[in-house]
């Protein structure tokens, strides 16, 4: 067992940075898309994705994609209800905006490793006829896993660079220490490609060794908030 340290003031400092929420980042266009954590210790950055969704002029429907952890079923990309209410990546998040949107339909889709580049853009044609002009999509995405926090800080440097550039050569190849879905992330460019959006903001970056309040953990996970306008 690791012994547990006290947090050294400049500590304290990053944890209230990296944490808080930016309130004052409301986009004056509806949020078309967005990227949240679906490891619910970073449940407030789906709270906050939430509360913004909610003052949307109109929602039609919010389609959540994330990664199919368990590669249950042959289809790459599964809308099956049997399928998706098993993975976290879809019901975590799901419940959580549900509260903000009870009315609005939110709809999952699975994306296995396999999946092919043709097939993901093929998938974010249809996700763009589906959703329409009032339609929003949500990738649900963990980011760096298993690493010391010091380890995971730069990796998050990386791939935030690749995410702000909608790199999906560079983000492919990219395995857990990373990201646990790159090909989540390039179905959600294609289809921020196909719609024209380029405007976004990074709202929340953090990890949980931040919130759990001890840099000493061994093994932690990254968490990112996106949204997309």
């Amino acid at each position: 067992m690791l012994k547990r340290r006290s947090l050294n003031k400049l500590s304290l400092l990053v944890i209230v940075l990296s944490t808080i929420t930016i309130f004052l980042i409301t986009p004056k266009k509806n949020i078309k898309a967005a990227i949240i954590p679906h490891h619910l210790v970073a449940s407030s950055f789906i709270e906050d994705l939430g509360s913004r969704l909610s003052k949307n002029k109109k929602i039609s429907e919010v389609i959540i994609i994330g990664p199919n952890h368990y590669e249950i079923g042959d289809i790459h990309l599964n809308s099956s209800d049997d399928i998706t209410s098993q993975d976290h990546s879809c019901y975590g998040p799901q419940k959580v905006l549900q509260k903000y949107l009870p009315k609005t339909k939110i709809s999952c889709i699975l994306v296995s490793s396999r999946s092919t580049l043709p097939e993901l853009l093929s998938m974010a044609k249809k996700l763009e006829s589906q959703l329409g002009v009032n339609g929003v999509l949500v990738a649900s995405i963990d980011f760096s896993h298993y690493q010391t926090y010091s380890t995971a800080s730069q990796n998050d440097i990386t791939t935030q660079k690749y995410i702000d550039n909608y790199d999906k050569n560079n983000l492919l190849p990219l395995g857990n220490s990373f990201l646990d879905s790159p090909r989540t992330a390039i179905l959600l460019f294609d289809y921020l490609n196909l719609i024209s959006i380029t405007n976004f903001t990074q709202v929340n970056h953090s990890n949980s060794a931040l919130i759990l309040n001890d840099l000493t953990i061994p093994s932690t996970t990254s968490y990112f908030e996106y949204i997309y306008f």
